[in-house]
């Protein structure tokens, strides 16, 4: 009995179906709630940055000093576009966790969210072509000088491009595919790489402000720092409030009409004026007559009788009434009068980028004929280095 017991518990048994081991799969951990927030906001401050990057221009470079200046000031650039995602995301995070067990008001947040990201990512394609034609990132009084929507559509035809349509698609697509990417990663769920990202933050932030006041601040590029959608907003709360339009009176108060009148009109005591009709000299003298409409000029049909002088002359000179002006900048009309040179459009100041422009002067022309020239101006010649332009000019 004892060797038959033996034998018998020495033969191998049927595995049952109780004591066949089931091998677990260990599921990864649901990405949380700040993990996704990232995962989405991350991508859209790379598209806001990319813009800026586009805006200064680089080109095909690739010195290695031209690449780290162009780095420095992207990251300068972008740092409001940075402040603006993050606050995107604070924002969306209470009412993302209040909702957390009501999912179909949780997926209309999240819906709402990811709309918003797409639009951002739109809108700072297009702020791409409106800073490099205005100066300046869109406003609600520039938005109202457009007119109606016809007028608006003829306006910006020229700017579709087939580019600017890729990227116009591309932009939203490349941040969606980047959140989804980063969401099933789980990358963003790493402290490491949150410790990371918090280093870069202030980082970013001490860089920003020192480069900013260092090369930005008080210069034609400063509104390239500006976050466009935050500019649009606060010129709305601005014209809301009743600040700041762009809109004309039709007529100026009683009380300026003075400044509309001539000196002979003025009752202000006058010193003696020399006989201009006895050994005139011949001279030649262009006048530029700073930031001047037509509005205000009788010899363009002005109820203002400011300029009755050249009103009069009008009917002995050549008077053009089919013309525009190609920029909207002071300092663009010196190289055109100055060298009759084309200056460009856009936000480039090129009497400060390009002071050295090569060109002839109208100096160099009238020289040879025993011509003295002279370029008198009550203007700031520190301004966007004008100063430095003339004297370049001069020694032409």
């Amino acid at each position: 009995m004892l060797v038959e017991s033996t034998t018998e518990a020495a033969r191998p048994r049927a595995p049952t179906e109780s004591s066949v081991a089931t091998p677990v799969i260990a599921q990864p951990a649901p990405a949380t709630l700040v993990g996704r927030l990232i995962a989405l906001c991350a991508p859209l401050y790379l598209a806001l940055a990319a813009t800026k990057f586009a805006m200064l221009q680089p080109g095909w470079t690739i010195q290695p000093k031209a690449l780290i200046a162009y780095f420095i000031y992207t990251l300068t650039l972008s740092f409001q576009d940075l402040l603006y995602v993050i606050g995107i995301g604070l924002f969306a995070y209470l009412p993302l966790k209040l909702t957390a067990k009501s999912p179909r008001l949780h997926k209309i947040i999240w819906a709402a969210l990811i709309a918003l990201v797409v639009f951002n990512a739109i809108y700072a394609v297009v702020s791409v072509q409106v800073i490099e034609f205005l100066g300046t990132p869109l406003t609600l009084p520039l938005l109202r000088m457009a007119g109606d929507v016809k007028s608006m559509r003829s306006s910006t035809a020229q700017f579709v491009s087939p580019a600017t349509v890729v990227f116009l698609l591309a932009a939203p697509a490349i941040c969606l595919a980047l959140t989804r990417g980063a969401i099933r990663s789980r990358f963003f769920e790493s402290r490491l790489v949150r410790a990371a990202l918090l280093v870069l933050f202030v980082a970013d932030g001490a860089l920003a402000s020192f480069a900013y006041g260092r090369w930005f601040r008080a210069t034609t590029r400063e509104t390239l720092a500006r976050n466009a959608v935050i500019h649009f907003i606060l010129s709305c709360s601005t014209r809301m409030s009743g600040g700041e339009s762009a809109a004309l009176d039709p007529l100026p108060p009683v009380a300026y009409m003075d400044d509309f009148r001539t000196f002979a009109d003025r009752k202000i005591p006058r010193s003696g004026t020399a006989d201009l009709s006895a050994n005139r000299p011949r001279n030649v003298i262009v006048v530029v007559l700073e930031s001047t409409s037509t509005y205000y000029l009788g010899a363009y049909g002005s109820a203002f009788e400011a300029t009755p002088r050249l009103k009069a002359e009008a009917a002995n000179a050549l008077v053009f009434d089919n013309f525009y002006a190609h920029a909207g900048y002071t300092v663009h009309s010196l190289i055109p009068i100055a060298m009759s040179t084309y200056a460009g459009m856009g936000w480039r100041i090129y009497v400060e980028d390009y002071p050295d422009l090569i060109g002839t002067t109208m100096a160099q022309v009238l020289h040879p004929l025993g011509y003295r020239t002279a370029f008198i101006t009550s203007q700031d010649l520190d301004y966007q280095g004008v100063g430095t332009f003339l004297k370049i000019v001069a020694t032409m």
